[in-house]
């Protein structure tokens, strides 16, 4: 018996080892008991008697079953990331590779998609699931080799499938009282479960220690809690949910509007008209403004009642800021002032707090007046000036009577041959005296009544006696 190898091609002759390969003793038998690749060979036996000489030439052809070299690894992926997989086996035939997920086999379809390559005795493997889902992918995936001798082989790996956050809460729209307290809630469905939740008021990040709004969660019930709300909590809430680990699987959901709050601010006045004096003719000019949310509407009264509008006109206003409400500023003037436009003056603003709730609600007052006089001061006019007797005989005697109207009313002051009478009333015993004065409305302005008497003339008395109307603005 002889053989040879591709390595050896002299043909050398065979012995026998203990246990494995034995020659018979009578060199009729070759025995191999477990086969090994070195024993791939060719094999030759000459037959030799008197008669000549055989020779007979056979191959051994070693095959095994398969082993797997490398198998698929455990592995985390975030849906709907692309799961692949890798399985290399070797044998003789080469071996064919299947895989499967959670015990059921893997056909290739427009999710599934498996490459093989690879030259005996190896063959390599590649198993991509697109758009992976948890609910359909995640768990174990084996890949099994094969060939046609046994046994068949396997490895297996765990497919943990993490998915992104994804906020249930929809939108509320609240509408509420400075000063109430609001909640708005972000539900959030993830795997694992999301670890935190960012808040954000228009576009901008609400600080997780800010301590108007205070963040809370139970379970993945999130809540940002603002228990005294103002006019700078207006806007459009967001929240984003984030359960990514510390390999940067998970993910971040996008900003999600969870909350949109308005917020009614009473009014406030921030300029109020004031009690003016002036004169008649003058120009009057009035300002009020104002600050709410909605933006106060204002008008004016004069004595109780409404002024046309042509009167007073808006301006200057303004939509405000994120901190600020909104301004409204109205100036009412008056052209070439009369006495009719004495008065009080009122400043009336208002805005509409129909649609908003809260707490504080009805303690807020949406109605708000400020009242300002306003005196217009009107020169003297003598309406009547008169005498019981326009000539008097000695020792007779005679009442003059001066009637003047004015705003205030005038102060009368007698005087007789520019000596003021103020000063002898009373000195002469009585001759001279001046009546009690009167105030009343003459031609709807105030008025003054004094009455001057002599009781018994005397030559002295002869000339004029004057009467002069006297008001801050001129005298007559």
């Amino acid at each position: 018996w002889t053989a040879n190898t591709l390595s050896n091609p002299s043909y050398a002759p065979l012995t026998s080892d203990v246990g494995e390969r034995m020659l018979s003793p009578d060199r009729r038998s070759y025995t191999i008991t477990n086969v090994q690749p070195s024993d791939e060979k060719s094999y030759r036996i000459r037959i030799t008697n008197a008669a000549g000489t055989v020779i007979v030439n056979f191959d051994i052809d070693h095959q095994d079953s398969p082993i797997i070299t490398d198998g698929p690894k455990n592995d985390t992926v975030t849906q709907p990331e692309v799961i692949t997989l890798e399985c290399i086996a070797e044998a003789d035939p080469q071996p064919n590779i299947e895989w499967f997920v959670n015990g059921v086999k893997i056909v290739e379809d427009r999710r599934y998609a498996i490459n093989s390559s690879g030259e005996t005795p190896t063959r390599r493997s590649i198993l991509s699931v697109t758009s992976s889902s948890r609910a359909d992918d995640e768990g174990v995936y084996t890949c099994m080799a094969s060939n046609v001798h046994p046994p068949a082989v396997n490895a297996s790996a765990f497919i943990t499938i993490f998915v992104p956050p994804t906020i249930l809460s929809t939108v509320q729209d609240l509408s509420i009282a400075e000063g109430s307290q609001i909640v708005l809630r972000c539900m959030v469905a993830s795997v694992p479960l999301a670890h935190s939740v960012e808040w954000s008021l228009n576009g901008t990040t609400i600080p997780q220690n800010d301590s108007r709004h205070l963040q809370a969660s139970v379970g993945q019930n999130f809540s940002l809690t603002i228990p005294s709300v103002m006019y700078a909590d207006i806007g459009h809430y967001y929240c984003r949910a984030n359960n990514t680990d510390g390999n940067g699987d998970g993910g971040v959901s996008a900003k999600t509007p969870v909350g949109a709050v308005a917020v009614y601010v009473a009014p406030r006045f921030l300029a109020m008209p004031g009690d003016t004096v002036l004169n008649e003719t003058a120009w009057l000019e009035l300002n009020c403004s104002s600050r709410g949310f909605p933006a106060p509407q204002i008008t004016w009264q004069r004595n109780g009642m409404r002024l046309d509008t042509t009167q007073s006109a808006s301006f200057g206003d303004d939509k405000g800021d994120r901190e600020t409400p909104p301004l409204s500023t109205s100036r009412l003037t008056v052209d070439n002032v009369s006495f009719v436009d004495n008065g009080t003056f009122t400043c009336h603003i208002q805005n509409d707090k129909s649609g908003f709730n809260g707490s504080t609600l009805a303690e807020l007052e949406n109605s708000v007046n400020r009242s300002a006089n306003v005196f217009v001061q009107v020169s003297p006019t003598v309406v009547e000036l008169s005498s019981t007797r326009p000539n008097v005989t000695f020792p007779g005697g005679v009442t003059f009577v001066c009637n003047a109207s004015g705003n205030p009313a005038p102060a009368i002051v007698w005087t007789h041959s520019g000596q003021d009478l103020s000063t002898v009333v009373g000195n002469e015993s009585g001759r001279i005296q001046l009546g009690e004065t009167e105030e009343n409305i003459v031609l709807q302005l105030p008025s003054t009544r004094s009455m001057l008497t002599i009781s018994t003339s005397a030559r002295l008395d002869n000339g004029t006696f004057t009467c002069a109307a006297t008001t801050p603005v001129t005298s007559v």
